[in-house]
């Protein structure tokens, strides 16, 4: 995490001086590294220009609602982060103070020409920007929203060549939330899903032990998620979560991934088939008899003869569950 002065940015305990001023916009290069950048860099045809990456950014909703408030204002509230020619941080500001030059009447292009900065050192290495990034887009008020996030840790995996352990100390992140992330965003990449909207749904799907698990036993089972959710088999990304169930049951899976039935109905029948599903007293019932299927009744015995008190809770619940079953007439059946 980093902390700001005046002057100074302290990074893992050294103090980073910072130079404010304003600098030539044509000067100044777009950052690979940023998140936005690097989703136009992937969609690009090789090799990438600056020019390339400034005609794409323009396309962005963002920039062109930005450009219309820095239009307004007359100027940024924020100046842009450099490190070198390079912006580090504000590279949609840098495309809005260009494209505001370029409609500038002559006699006001001079207002545009120079963007305020904050420069760094030229010596500030890969990995104190990698953490300033973080603490002002990952954790700050300024946040890039999952996708960005998980395309910048994925980025950051190879160019410091960091484990997910260090990435998450980086971070200031849980090792599972860094691999998580990684493994979202190299599942979108490997399958050329371009609608970031469906992050979510691949989120979900990583969360899913049950999938996961699925997973290692298929592998088209990946393959046919992501067929599953661009087709809008699946119509919400909450409900990756209850795909496991419908795939582990063997008789409405085929049915489901054939088609025969859709999502809500597979998820009905499979709530049919296993009501501890659906239900919380139901799922508490399940886990119940499975810690009683594996008790240790050897360990048990013991336990009761040397501890009264220990047979005496275990009279009181098989007392409960008598009583329980005779109030559903349960008793005499089965």
């Amino acid at each position: 995490m980093i902390q700001e002065r005046a002057d100074l940015i302290i990074v893992k305990e050294r103090e980073i001086p910072v130079v404010a001023g304003k600098v030539d916009i044509f000067e100044l290069k777009y950052f690979d590294d940023n998140p936005r950048i690097l989703s136009i860099v992937s969609s690009l045809p090789k090799p990438v220009t600056q020019s390339m990456v400034e005609e794409k950014l323009w396309e962005v909703d963002y920039v062109r609602e930005l450009f219309q408030i820095i239009k307004k204002d007359g100027g940024l509230v924020e100046p842009v982060l450099l490190r070198g020619n390079e912006v580090i941080e504000g590279n949609c500001r840098l495309r809005c103070y260009r494209q505001l030059y370029q409609r500038a009447a002559e006699n006001e292009k001079g207002k545009w020409r120079e963007i305020p900065s904050r420069a760094l050192p030229k010596d500030t290495t890969d990995e104190e920007v990698a953490s300033i990034l973080g603490t002002l887009h990952i954790h700050g008020k300024q946040r890039w929203d999952p996708f960005e996030t998980a395309g910048y840790i994925w980025s950051q995996t190879y160019k410091l060549n960091k484990t997910p352990e260090e990435l998450a100390e980086l971070f200031t992140m849980t090792k599972a939330e860094v691999e998580r992330s990684i493994n979202v965003y190299q599942l979108m990449k490997d399958y050329k899903v371009t609608d970031t909207k469906k992050f979510s749904y691949f989120d979900e799907y990583f969360k899913s032990a049950t999938l996961v698990k699925l997973a290692k036993k298929d592998d088209a089972l990946e393959k046919k998620v992501v067929d599953w959710v661009m087709e809008g088999r699946i119509p919400r990304a909450e409900d990756i979560r209850e795909l496991g169930h419908i795939l582990e049951d063997t008789k409405i899976a085929p049915k489901f991934r054939s088609g025969q039935l859709d999502f809500e109905e597979a998820l009905q029948a499979t709530y049919d088939r296993h009501p501890e599903h659906e239900s919380t007293f139901y799922s508490r019932l399940e886990k119940a008899k499975k810690w009683l299927d594996k008790a240790p009744i050897a360990e048990i015995k013991q336990e009761i003869v040397a501890d009264p008190h220990k047979r005496t809770k275990i009279k009181y619940f098989l007392k409960s569950v008598r009583d329980f079953a005779k109030t559903l007439d349960l008793e005499q059946k089965d």
